[in-house]
């Protein structure tokens, strides 16, 4: 399996993680769920950033 192959498969399984926590995170942290939506937004983007560089 290449790198950015393992990136993608370490992002899916991360994210798959990450949601069904996000009820208790947004509880925890009192933040409302729409800016839970940015955890998310962020979490792709950096993984997504990192398949780029590592491709170079």
């Amino acid at each position: 399996m290449t790198l950015p192959g393992g990136l993608a498969a370490i992002a899916a399984l991360s994210s798959n993680i990450l949601l069904p926590a996000f009820p208790a995170i947004a509880r925890d942290l009192s933040v409302p769920d729409r800016q839970m939506g940015l955890i998310l937004s962020s979490f792709l983007l950096a993984f997504a950033l990192g398949q780029l560089v590592s491709a170079r």
